[in-house]
């Protein structure tokens, strides 16, 4: 970090014992906590929604805007949410594995504790959200959009963000390891941030596009 080590991310505390419910049989106009939720839906329209001390697995929601979402000590796991429209969320000790979050909007939101390991989400939109202690793993985070984000404590760890935006972006702390960032645009954003020296060779042609420079072949 710019001026001291990231802290891990507190892990959720899932609620003993969890009672298995399908999609379908929840009543998300009410608090949803201690539930093994699976299921599927589309377009699913939902206001604020608030979940705790469960596990999301095998979850399948394709479109829909699930709006002022609050999740505190959530698992989602093997779960489908592509295109899902999230604004305003706040997340709370979230951990997500194995899942896909292709296409989703959490723009606004507030991502605190928060986990994402082996998570593909290109077109993730974190525009204007707050990451607080939150950490990347392994994710495709291909063409993500980070205008406007403020990154506090946030690492990302073998992540592809080619094509990624970080224009506007607010880094109180970030580190980058192993990380494909080629074509990334808004890159002087990143002047806080600490790269390793495989992410800073991806980032070359967009810190030189960034500052005027131009390749000249050798005569």
């Amino acid at each position: 970090m710019t001026s001291r080590t990231a802290a891990r991310p507190a892990p959720p505390q899932l609620s003993a014992p969890l009672t298995a419910r399908r999609l379908s049989e929840v009543d998300f106009g009410r608090h949803v906590q201690a539930c093994t939720v699976g299921g599927e839906a589309e377009e699913l329209q939902l206001d604020d929604v608030e979940v705790s001390g469960s596990l999301l697995s095998g979850l399948r929601l394709i479109g829909g805007r699930l709006t002022r979402c609050q999740f505190t000590d959530v698992q989602i796991t093997d779960s489908d949410l592509a295109g899902v429209d999230v604004p305003d969320c706040r997340w709370q000790r979230v951990a997500v594995q194995s899942s896909r979050l292709a296409g989703v909007s959490l723009a606004g939101g507030m991502l605190v504790d928060t986990v994402l390991d082996d998570v593909r989400a290109g077109r993730l939109d974190l525009r204007f959200a707050t990451l607080r202690k939150t950490r990347f793993r392994g994710c495709d985070l291909t063409a993500a959009d980070f205008t406007g984000a403020t990154l506090d404590g946030v690492v990302f760890e073998d992540c592809r963000l080619h094509e990624a935006r970080f224009a506007q972006l607010v880094v109180k702390g970030a580190a980058f390891t192993g990380c494909d960032a080629s074509a990334a645009a808004g890159v002087d954003a990143l002047r806080n941030a600490r790269v390793d020296e495989f992410t800073l060779t991806s980032l070359a042609g967009s810190m030189a596009a960034a500052l005027g420079l131009r390749l000249e072949a050798d005569r």
